[in-house]
């Protein structure tokens, strides 16, 4: 247990409900560090969690007015060193260039005063670096001086709110819109660039579209810093209604690890929305009738799988700041007590007729079956629902489900250039290419089609008449098929429709009308190509002697 005292009373939280104060409707990531207990009552709520193999985050009660508190860490039981002197306001630290799979210990003071103490380990996982996003708009410009002002992204998006009295003296800062490389990226990001470390929290205000609605619970703010790793920002608040997330970047977040918190001339920082909570997969292709398994996914660990945004026990308020990592699976378990959690199709518990079923897969995640024919629409969305009874905060973390059938449908067209009379041949197959099984191999599947081919006639200065218009394809094998070459990554097709078409023509012209009587052809198509990268589509174009020929399939 964590002794935790504030205002002349003690309260006592076990380490993982304090850490439920960054989320409050999961459950303990796996592998998370179990924190030694304090040796003896403290001042002020305070805990420590070590967050990723190179880091340990730490979140304190903040008090109602300014005090300049020292952070220390203990490496080994040797001695106090103190890593940073921050305002107490700030209530997070985030602690890095420490050694993985250690222990370590923290402590608050103020002047001489210890005013809490607490101990965590590092674990392994390590934080993920990528790239700086590329340029993706005009920079704007402005100068920010001792009563603030505000940095946004053209569209809106993006705001940075900097208080008065950040800076103590007027600078010049600047905003940039950046592609967004956080892993589990949503949207653009902004890059921005201020003229010193600032003194008091910048508010960020971040929005996203009607798209994005559907992961409104598992999206959380990220701060990139110049190392190229991700910060995890805890909510400050979520407005679901207005479509924003809002967040606080205090100044320790600019602060050198083992530092003084002392200026620093250029600070450059990204923000971004990202998923931090997710459905594995997040969208995948299901067969008709198969089935696929969903686990919850996170990106963050070192204490319970945060969905929600901060949420207040009696005298203390706290969330940490942390690494964003690998996605991993978490035991979002499908029975906790004070919580009901479902598993929906659309908005059925447990499935929809026509949309397939969802049932949970023992004590954490859940499989869902397709329809055993491709649903309209065809994409299905497979939910994870969590509420909590006591507040009624409820979380949703969906999949989309693209259903399909091992078969292609669509058409393929041919058009012959005009005659010496101004008369053009259109020729459509409109066909679906069913599974051959019997001539199919474990990487090369064969399909046979059925449908018809529609034969169109039409000239400069007569209106022509084809009876009938549409006479079903060939079935001979020798003339049809569709085969994929699964063994290459993305799949190769080639494709042969070769059919005979006999009908009777007749015209009607200024001059008179004729009927030239039963006309037989043959129209047909051998081309090539690859397979779309998502494997749903396979279509092209081609010039045969004059004869444009298309085709477009999906499944």
């Amino acid at each position: 247990m964590i002794a935790l005292q504030r205002a002349g009373r003690l309260v006592a939280a076990s380490a993982a409900l304090f850490l439920a104060a960054c989320g409050g409707s999961g459950d303990s990531a796996a592998g998370a560090p179990s924190p030694s207990p304090d040796p003896t009552p403290a001042a002020v709520a305070f805990a420590a969690v070590g967050s990723s193999a190179h880091t340990a985050s730490l979140a304190w009660a903040r008090p109602a007015g300014a005090a300049a508190w020292a952070v220390e860490r203990q490496a080994g039981g040797g001695a106090w060193v103190e890593i940073a002197r921050v305002d107490a306001r700030e209530g997070v630290f985030l602690d890095a260039g420490l050694a993985p799979d250690t222990a370590y210990a923290y402590r608050l003071r103020e002047g001489a005063a210890t005013l809490a103490e607490h101990a965590t380990r590092t674990g392994t996982e390590v934080p993920v670096s990528t790239a700086r996003g590329a340029a993706a708009g005009e920079t704007a410009t402005l100068t920010i001086g001792a009563a603030g002002g505000r940095l946004a992204s053209a569209d809106g998006t993006i705001t940075v709110d900097v208080p008065a009295g950040a800076f103590a003296a007027a600078g010049s800062a600047s905003a940039q819109p950046v592609a967004n490389t956080a892993p589990g990226g949503l949207g653009a990001g902004l890059t921005l660039r201020l003229p010193a470390r600032p003194a008091a929290p910048l508010a960020l205000t971040l929005r996203y579209g009607a798209d994005d609605e559907r992961h409104a619970d598992a999206m959380r703010i990220a701060a990139q810093r110049p190392d190229g790793s991700w910060i995890s920002l805890p909510l400050a608040a979520q407005d679901k209604a207005a479509r924003t997330l809002a967040a606080e970047l205090p100044p320790s977040f600019f602060a050198p690890a083992g530092a003084s918190a002392q200026a620093i001339e250029i600070v450059e920082f990204t923000i971004v929305r990202y998923l931090a909570f997710h459905l594995e997969p997040r969208q995948a292709l299901v067969k008709v009738s198969t089935s696929i398994d969903l686990v919850p996914h996170a990106r963050v660990r070192g204490y319970d799988a945060l969905v929600g945004t901060c949420v207040s026990f009696p005298e203390f308020e706290a969330c940490v700041m942390q690494p964003v990592m690998e996605t991993r699976e978490i035991p979002f378990t499908n029975a906790k007590a004070g919580f009901e959690r479902r598993w929906l199709v659309f908005d059925d518990e447990g499935g929809k007729p026509g949309f397939g079923s969802v049932a949970p897969r023992g004590a954490v995640g859940a499989t869902y079956t397709a329809p055993a024919r491709v649903p309209d629409p065809s994409t299905v969305p497979v939910s994870f629902v969590s509420r909590h009874l006591a507040t009624g905060r409820t979380v949703f973390l969906t999949s989309a489900m693209a259903i399909w059938d091992d078969r292609w449908s669509g058409e393929m067209r041919a058009v012959t250039p005009p005659s010496y009379a101004g008369t053009v041949f259109t020729a459509i197959a409109r066909v679906a290419w069913n599974l051959d099984a019997a001539a199919s191999s474990a990487t090369r599947k064969v399909y046979r089609p059925e449908g018809t081919l529609d034969v169109i006639v039409t000239d400069d200065d007569c209106t022509v008449t084809i009876t009938p218009m549409s006479q079903p394809v060939a079935t001979d094998t020798r003339l049809v098929e569709l085969a994929v070459d699964e063994s290459t990554s993305p799949p190769t097709y080639t494709a042969r429709l070769i059919t005979f078409w006999s009908a009777d023509i007749s015209g009607v012209c200024p001059k008179g009308s004729a009927t030239v009587g039963t006309l037989a052809a043959g129209y047909g198509w051998e081309v090539q190509g690859t397979v779309s990268g998502d494997g749903t589509r396979i279509e092209g174009a081609a010039d045969s002697e004059g004869t444009a020929l298309s085709w477009s399939f999906q499944r």
